[in-house]
C-alpha cells in the first residue's frame, strides 16, 4: 500500500472515531432566559441524545424536582424549592437562526476531483437551504470568510427566504488571505463577524453557528492561536450552537478544537470527503433544527432590596455514565419588578405565623 494513503486512512480513522465518540455524549445548552415573570425565571435549553441527534424531552412536560437537572442561582439551590422542567407542543416549528460560515480561501477554489470544492460546496449549500424551514422568523446569514477581514462585496444580512439566502449565496467566491478561523467568530474589525450579527437576534430564539472549512487555522507564524476557549466561553453565553464541518480537508490539525467547540456549545462535529457525505451532512444538521417541543427550567428567583443586580446562574444536567453537563449564564431582572415593595394604607403592618400581612391601627 502507498505510504501517503496508508498515513491518510490512519487520520481518517482516527478522526472517525473521534466523531463517533463525541456524539455519543449527551448535549445539554441553554439558548436563552425569560425573566420578564419575574420572580418567575425561565431558562429555554436543548438536551440531545448525541448519538442520535434526538431530544431528550419532548412535549407535554411538567416534572417538580427534576431528578436530571440541578440550579443555583448567586450560590443559592433552587432544586428542591422552587425547581420545574417543562415542555410544551408549538405550532409548526421552531424559530430557529442560522450563521452559514463557509471557508473562502484559495484551497477551496483549486482543482480537484475534476472541479473545485467551492463547486461541490454550492450545490450542497443550495439544497441545504432549501431544506431549512423559514417559518415563525426563522433567518439566515452567509458568513464567507478568508484573511483578516471580509471584503463588502460579499457580506450581505439576515435573510428570511430560501431564495434571498440563495442569491446572497451566489456572491461566494475567492478571498484573498490565509485560513483564519477567529475572523469570521469574532475578530473581523468592521463587525462582520457571527458574534456581532447574533445581537440583533431575539434572546429566548434558538441560534446556530454552522461553520465549514477544508483545513485548519493558520497559525504559521505563531501569533494567531486559534482562540477556541474565548469562543466557547462567548458562545455559551448568548446560547449558540457550532456545528463544525471539516470537507475534503487537507489538514486536520484544527479537528480536535472544532470538536471541543462543537460539543461544549450543543452542536456536532462532522467530516466529510465526498459531496455526497457533505450533503449528508447539512441534512442531518437541518433534521436536527427541526423541532416542535419547546423546553425550559423555571424556578422563582428572589427580590432585592433596593435595585436590580445581575444574576450568576449554574445549570448541571446529570445523565447515566456520563459526567454531569455545567453551563453558566447571567441575566438581570426587569427593574420595575426586582424590587421587594409592601403596598399599605396603615401606619403599622404585623405579619402572622403563615406569613400574611395583617394590618392594625
Amino acid at each position: 500500500m502507498n505510504k501517503k494513503l496508508f498515513i491518510y486512512l490512519l487520520i481518517l480513522l482516527s478522526i472517525t472515531s473521534m466523531n463517533i465518540y463525541s456524539q455519543e455524549k449527551p448535549i445539554f445548552n441553554i439558548t436563552g432566559v425569560d425573566a420578564s415573570g419575574f420572580p418567575l425565571v425561565k431558562s429555554y435549553f436543548i438536551a440531545k441524545n448525541g448519538n442520535l441527534n434526538e431530544d431528550y424531552y419532548k412535549a407535554p412536560q411538567d416534572i417538580a424536582n427534576p431528578s436530571e437537572f440541578s440550579l443555583s442561582e448567586n450560590g443559592i439551590s433552587k432544586d428542591i424549592t422552587s425547581l420545574k422542567l417543562k415542555c410544551q407542543e408549538i405550532k409548526g416549528e421552531l424559530p430557529i437562526h442560522i450563521a452559514l460560515v463557509v471557508d473562502a480561501s484559495t484551497s477551496m477554489f483549486l482543482p480537484w476531483n475534476g472541479e473545485t470544492r467551492a463547486d461541490i460546496l454550492k450545490r450542497a449549500v443550495n439544497e441545504f437551504i432549501d431544506s431549512v424551514k423559514f417559518v415563525n422568523g426563522t433567518s439566515m446569514h452567509i458568513v464567507p470568510f478568508a484573511g483578516n477581514k471580509i471584503d463588502a462585496s460579499v457580506w450581505k444580512d439576515w435573510n428570511y427566504t430560501a431564495q434571498d439566502a440563495k442569491e446572497d449565496f451566489k456572491f461566494y467566491r475567492e478571498l484573498q488571505g490565509r485560513t483564519d478561523f477567529n475572523t469570521p467568530m469574532f475578530k473581523e474589525p468592521n463587525g462582520r463577524n457571527v458574534l456581532e450579527i447574533f445581537k440583533s437576534r431575539p434572546i429566548n430564539e434558538r441560534k446556530a453557528v454552522v461553520f465549514l472549512t477544508d483545513g485548519a487555522h493558520d497559525n504559521t507564524n505563531g501569533n494567531n492561536p486559534f482562540m477556541k476557549d474565548f469562543i466557547i466561553e462567548e458562545l455559551q453565553k448568548r446560547g449558540i450552537e457550532f456545528y463544525s464541518i471539516t470537507f475534503a480537508a487537507d489538514d486536520y490539525a484544527s479537528v480536535n478544537d472544532l470538536q471541543q467547540i462543537s460539543h461544549a456549545t450543543g452542536g456536532v462535529y462532522f467530516n466529510a470527503y465526498s459531496e455526497e457525505d457533505l450533503r449528508d451532512t447539512y441534512k442531518q444538521i437541518t433534521d436536527g433544527f427541526k423541532s416542535t417541543s419547546v423546553c425550559w427550567l423555571e424556578w422563582l428567583s428572589q427580590l432585592e432590596c433596593e435595585k436590580a443586580t445581575e444574576r450568576n446562574v449554574e445549570a448541571t444536567f446529570t445523565r447515566t455514565k456520563y459526567s454531569p453537563i455545567v453551563r453558566d449564564f447571567t441575566y438581570t431582572p426587569p427593574a420595575d419588578k426586582a424590587v421587594a415593595e409592601i403596598t399599605r394604607d396603615k401606619d403599622v403592618l404585623y405579619f402572622d405565623n403563615n406569613g400574611k400581612t395583617t394590618q392594625n391601627i
